[in-house]
């Protein structure tokens, strides 16, 4: 989950995670089999008003989903929910598709006559499309059908799957390794992804990589390969 501090459109920082709007999950599992799904926000500042505008990523370049309602008013110390549903375009029945809802929340300002600037807090969280007929993943036994290789530079991960593979974080030999950049180590369905590693595996002995996958509720289920 991201969050971004706004000023008057324009992006300015990074923010930290403890702003008093927040949202209860960090991620969204849409079902095929559901017509919709929701997205709670809540706001924990005993003073503090906004204004909540929801908006969902394209998917394939078409609108797939669509928010409702798109802006909503969060009194202090209260709570709202967004219904994520289905727009336009087909999607693959045998595997998950992703994409990203961004949660805007924009303080309501006191009219006063005076110029303010006003600083906007937008959360970006994955919206994962499971089609009907794809259960709900135990990562436990999922993890365990990733296979890992060695490659020249590093290892090389297959996800057999129909579920995206998001990784928190990779450890070999008990220690973690920098791996080459990937959007949130995210490996899709049925796809390979190759990790460059900043120290060696052991050419002729057996090397322990233990991986951290993050689950539908935000959990990190540890899995132990030896390759």
């Amino acid at each position: 989950m991201k969050k971004l501090l706004l000023a008057a459109g324009s992006l300015l920082i990074c923010l930290p995670a403890h702003s008093s709007v927040r949202l209860d999950q960090t991620r969204v599992i849409f079902h095929g089999a559901s017509k919709s799904a929701n997205l709670s926000i809540s706001n924990d500042s005993e003073t503090d008003k906004y204004f909540v505008k929801g908006k969902v990523e394209k998917l394939n370049n078409k609108n797939a989903f669509i928010i409702t309602p798109p802006i909503s008013s969060l009194d202090h110390n209260d709570k709202i929910t967004l219904r994520i549903s289905r727009a336009f375009g087909d999607l693959p029945k045998d595997k998950e598709s992703i994409t990203y809802t961004t949660i805007t929340a924009i303080p309501k300002v006191k009219k006063d006559g005076h110029s303010k600037l006003v600083m906007a807090i937008a959360t970006q969280v994955k919206l994962i499309y499971r089609p009907e007929g794809i259960s709900d993943p135990n990562f436990n036994i999922v993890g365990k059908k990733i296979k890992i290789t060695k490659t020249l530079n590093g290892i090389s991960i297959n996800n057999p799957t129909p579920y995206y593979i998001n990784f928190s974080n990779i450890k070999l030999n008990g220690k973690f390794f920098n791996v080459e950049k990937l959007p949130n180590h995210i490996i899709p369905p049925l796809n390979n992804k190759e990790f460059k590693l900043s120290m060696k595996l052991k050419p002729s002995a057996k090397n322990t990589i233990d991986i951290g996958i993050i689950n539908d509720f935000g959990g990190i289920n540890r899995i132990d390969y030896n390759i």
